[in-house]
């Protein structure tokens, strides 16, 4: 820039806003113009902003990661593993600690089927007056059993013995939450190179690793070719193989 006709400053390309940055702010780099009431008085504002967006994205985040462990888990646990055979939810610390409650409900989930079972299975056990033997009225107590009432009763207390069995045992969601990824580094033979392209892909599951461009402590992970030319990001892991964020 040449800077304007009758300001020397403007012609200095060695100063900026005027040497008066409390009272000017250059937003574009082309000319100077008066800071607003918060950029003259808090002139961190914008990178206060930026830092709060940040954290409330992150916070955000780790809150749908602790609500997704703990659906996985109660799906887990009433599906006897079923679930962490069909899909696997990638290890974060939020997901993991929405994974333990998710056992602790389905924990106590089983124990309210278990007395509501043995309260269904009581209530078909009945003690009641003998009316009449052979049409004559006689004292004394008779059992009615309900074989129906009996056996849904038994089906349910069951069921909330074995879900909590499971979730107690070494089925407990927490410990089927995928741990670490193999990520290029640590395991650089089970990915192979795409034509033209920086990301490599994971032979098995067809996940697709990228290095960060700036920081390069972590890798972009892309669910498969498609996502990753849309640059549709699945979640990131740091270079270990340890999860860092999902998206």
């Amino acid at each position: 820039m040449l800077g304007r006709e009758g300001d020397v400053l403007s012609k200095n390309s060695y100063i900026y806003v005027q040497n008066n940055p409390l009272k000017y702010v250059d937003p574009t780099g082309e000319q100077e113009e008066e800071a607003g009431y918060y950029e003259m008085y808090y002139p961190n504002s914008g990178l206060l902003l930026a830092g709060f967006i940040d954290n409330l994205e992150k916070v955000f985040t780790g809150g749908m990661q602790f609500v997704l462990g703990g659906i996985y888990a109660i799906n887990n646990n009433f599906t006897y593993g079923m679930s962490s055979q069909l899909a696997e939810l990638p290890y974060s610390k939020p997901a993991d600690w929405g994974s333990k409650v998710g056992d602790a409900i389905s924990i106590a989930i089983g124990a309210v089927e278990i007395i509501t079972g043995g309260a269904i299975t009581g209530g078909g056990i009945a003690v009641a007056p003998l009316a009449a033997v052979g049409g004559a009225p006689t004292g004394g107590l008779t059992i009615v059993v309900d074989g129906v009432v009996i056996v849904q009763g038994l089906a349910i207390a069951t069921h909330g013995v074995s879900v909590i069995a499971y979730t107690t045992g070494s089925g407990g969601s927490s410990s089927k939450l995928g741990t670490k990824k193999e990520t290029p580094k640590t395991d650089k033979y089970k990915f192979k190179s795409i034509n033209g392209r920086k990301g490599k892909q994971h032979v098995d599951s067809g996940e697709i690793f990228e290095k960060d461009p700036f920081h390069k402590d972590h890798y972009e992970v892309y669910k498969n070719l498609k996502d990753y030319e849309k640059s549709k990001r699945y979640y990131s892991t740091w270079l270990d193989g340890l999860i860092k964020e999902i998206f």
